[in-house]
């Protein structure tokens, strides 16, 4: 069950209070016990909405208790990618501050090129014609590497380990030979191929422009779109050396498009790989709604799903996480809000506002979709995230939590489209 202060569940509601460029109304999720009355929310200047826990008919207590699930284990396997950087030390700075723990075990992961090799900035290993030097040389590139090697040891042993070994957290080097044209996709597919062979619970990812993905040419969005295991892309905010010592907010935001069956697995991954105990979940639901109406339905109905979420979740922090569920309006075709980061009409511009706004730990999103349809009506919300969104991001795919990639839709509007 739920911690902290108690939260009302007894269906009733208040209109949202007067606010600027938002149509959201906020609710939460709380305890079993049902209340009538509806409350404001003291720490955000909305209203809740409040709904009753599922299959109790609107009457608090005829549930059958859940049996308590078995906790899954906290240890947890992170690959951060180095580049050497300044600006990448100071986000293994803040990776160490507000997401490793004791228990965990960082691989340090580092590319080594050969620099005859020719640098491009396409192909990546498994598509990019390889470098065959000469056999005469083949010898003096052996000796090189080794030395290249020797080199990059002393780097990450000067400026990485202490920072982990500060924090009391394991790891281990790797140091990757890169045997194909030097590129962003071929660095980006060595660590993550590497980080997949370790079983990583995610590969950590810096990236520089004004969101996590601005540089479309990087590392960063190579793993987004192709790595077998989660990529936490961390913008340049994190990599701050005013911001990357300091704790981010006790705050996970949780975020799906229209679709409740991948934002649950989102919402087991965060709760499993990145929530704490005393955090503010943030679970988001984008739909297109036709009237307020329909609204408070879905309102409810998340509320419910979310509920059975917690109750049935095997995290170990599941039980003492508090839970705050929000619906979307979002549009179905792609809009000004693709372009510009103060786009006001989409989706994916109050998501990102809403992060801004809280400074999370991280934003989970849930992919929109492999379908064309899927695509057209909800891919602009992960396209402007990946853009814009000034938090460390998360695009988990059905691929990422062992799921074959589905395009189905969560909802009766989006079932009939498709």
């Amino acid at each position: 069950m739920l911690t902290g202060c108690q939260r009302p569940t007894a269906a009733a509601w208040c209109p949202a209070a007067p606010s600027t460029g938002s149509r959201r109304q906020q609710q939460h999720v709380g305890a079993p016990e049902a209340r009538a009355v509806p409350r404001q929310c003291r720490s955000r200047r909305t209203f809740t909405l409040a709904a009753a826990a599922p299959g109790d008919g609107g009457a608090a207590g005829s549930a059958a208790p859940v049996a308590p699930p078995t906790p899954a284990s906290t240890a947890r396997k992170f690959v951060f990618a180095v580049d050497g950087k300044p600006e990448n030390e100071q986000a293994l700075l803040w990776a160490s501050t507000n997401l490793f723990s004791k228990g965990d075990k960082v691989y340090l992961a580092h590319c080594l090129s050969d620099p005859r090799t020719p640098s491009t900035a396409v192909g990546s290993s498994s598509a990019a014609t390889q470098w065959s030097p000469a056999r005469d040389e083949q010898r003096y590139a052996k000796e090189y590497f080794l030395r290249l090697e020797h080199e990059s040891s002393a780097m990450l042993q000067g400026r990485y380990v202490p920072l982990l070994q500060f924090k009391g957290i394991a790891h281990e080097e790797l140091l990757l030979r890169l045997k194909v044209h030097r590129s962003a996709a071929g660095i980006a597919e060595a660590i993550c191929s590497k980080a997949s062979d370790l079983g990583a619970d995610a590969v950590i990812i810096g990236s520089l422009g004004a969101g996590v993905l601005a540089d479309f040419g990087s590392v960063a969005r190579w793993a987004s779109e192709n790595s077998k295991v989660p990529a936490l892309l961390l913008p340049p905010s994190c990599m701050d050396p005013q911001s990357a010592a300091q704790l981010a907010a006790p705050a996970l935001v949780v975020a799906g498009a229209d679709n409740l069956e991948s934002l649950r697995d989102a919402f087991e991954w965060a709760l499993q790989k990145m929530a704490r105990p005393g955090d503010e979940v943030y679970v988001l639901h984008a739909e297109q709604l036709a009237s307020e109406d329909d609204a408070v339905e879905s309102r409810k109905r998340l509320v419910q799903e979310v509920f059975s979420w917690q109750q049935h979740s095997s995290a170990a922090a599941a039980p003492a996480v508090n839970i705050v569920c929000d619906v979307i309006f979002g549009t179905s075709v792609p809009d000004e809000s693709m372009a510009e980061p103060e786009g006001e009409s989409g989706a994916g511009a109050l998501l990102c506002n809403m992060a801004a706004d809280l400074s999370p730990r991280a934003v989970v999103l849930s992919h929109h979709g492999a379908s064309m349809m899927r695509e057209l009506m909800w891919g602009h919300l992960t396209m402007h995230c990946t853009k814009f969104c000034t938090r460390p991001l998360v695009v988990l795919e059905p691929r990422h939590v062992g799921k074959p990639q589905a395009s189905g839709s969560g909802s009766q509007f989006g079932s009939q489209m498709e």
